[in-house]
């Protein structure tokens, strides 16, 4: 079954919470934001409540999901224009410091809070990552966790210089890691733009 059915299912208050609360966790399958354990944490600390709890309000927490679904498909649909125009002159090949729908992967709208929570439940082992992450990116996420975002040139040169290691031999589980660091730090950037934590991130 597609989204729009199994939100139709946590929308319909005649059926037991327990079927409502499990068609919400269908839908968080559909979700490209996060990873599903971090999904839920992150739905469960926006709102204040666990999903067992009572309380815990199944239909704000759907609300929350098509917000960030609807924005996504906003930027979607405006990438679609931008890369067709691309494709109509030389420069065809998208560049690996773009900023595309899916990457960085991020909550659309909230990216800042949701990023911090990826990065907090990955120090805990909830995130569901893929493990190999570079030593350097999981001491950026614990330094940007307990310190704030970085401002020091020096910090910000050696975590662009990971990055462009990073892309250069695609180093995925350390690309995601430094993805939530760069938006913990700048929020979400424009679809096209180039990111990276200096102003030579498009190198």
């Amino acid at each position: 079954m597609g989204y729009r059915i199994h939100g139709a299912r946590v929308r319909d208050e005649s059926l037991p919470r327990s079927h409502r609360l499990s068609a919400l966790g269908s839908c968080l399958q559909h979700s490209q934001a996060m990873d599903y354990p971090a999904t839920w944490t992150y739905l469960e600390r926006r709102l204040g409540r666990a999903r067992r709890d009572p309380g815990f309000p199944i239909l704000e927490a759907l609300a929350a999901v098509d917000d960030e679904r609807r924005l996504r498909a906003v930027a979607e649909a405006a990438y679609a224009v931008r890369r067709r125009a691309q494709k109509a002159t030389p420069r065809r090949q998208l560049r690996l410091t773009e900023v595309t729908p899916s990457s960085p992967r991020r909550w659309f709208g909230d990216e800042v809070r949701a990023a911090r929570h990826v990065l907090a439940t990955r120090s805990t082992g909830h995130a569901g990552l893929v493990t190999g992450v570079d030593p350097a990116a999981d001491a950026a996420a614990v330094d940007l966790l307990t310190a704030g975002p970085p401002t020091d040139p020096t910090r910000l040169a050696a975590l662009q210089a990971l990055l462009a290691r990073a892309r250069r031999r695609r180093e995925l589980p350390t690309l995601l890691v430094l993805e939530q660091v760069h938006l913990a730090t700048y929020g979400g950037f424009p679809m096209g733009a180039d990111w990276g934590f200096t102003s030579s991130g498009g190198l």
